[in-house]
């Protein structure tokens, strides 16, 4: 393990960060035809990974794939495909110390910006002080179901969801005097 730790620590910032971001890429990609088919290419030649056209192909198709569903999209897929713009940028370059210079350049741009981003839309969005947010994600996100199965089962996670949506109803002046929990589909 210390041989592959040391022969990674070994290349320049560039060649460490095109590595890591490919591996975010195969994971967290937004196309997976796209994504299989530069893994293939990647295993059966691993030079490829330092071509500038596959970095431009990334952030290319990421970029339209973005711009087209926009709406759905979640946050660290745009700064992933920002990370590849600047990837594609570096090697581009075709110096290394250039190309770090704009990896580490990028970098910095990239959390400063998200970290000014965050706390302003924190601070201008009264969902986020005020928490409704988060207990509407949670509440409602497929991708925390599996989290609210955990902590309260099947019963728990309907009933939640069932006064929260009572709760957050227009008002009117029918609304009945008691609270409704209707039981789950499954238990009915």
């Amino acid at each position: 393990m210390s041989e592959l730790y040391q022969a990674f620590e070994r290349r320049s910032a560039l060649e460490k960060a095109q590595i890591l971001t490919f591996v975010l890429w195969i994971f967290f990609g937004l196309s997976m035809e796209l994504t299989a088919f530069w893994t293939i290419l990647v295993a059966l030649r691993p030079a490829t990974i330092r071509q500038p056209l596959l970095w431009l192909t990334l952030a290319f198709i990421g970029s339209i794939t973005i711009f087209a569903n926009w709406h759905p999209v979640d946050n660290h897929k745009y700064l992933l495909v920002y990370w590849t713009w600047i990837i594609f940028f570096a090697a581009w370059r075709t110096s290394h110390e250039i190309g770090d210079r704009i990896v580490y350049f990028g970098a910095r741009f990239l959390i400063s910006f998200l970290m000014l981003a965050a706390l302003f839309q924190k601070f201008s969005s009264f969902s986020y002080l005020s928490g409704d947010f988060f207990t509407f994600f949670i509440l409602e996100d497929p991708r925390f179901f599996p989290i609210l199965q955990r902590l309260g089962g099947g019963e728990a996670v309907y009933q939640a969801r069932s006064v929260y949506s009572y709760l957050t109803m227009p008002l009117a002046y029918d609304l009945p005097a008691t609270f409704p929990i209707a039981p789950s589909p499954d238990h009915s």
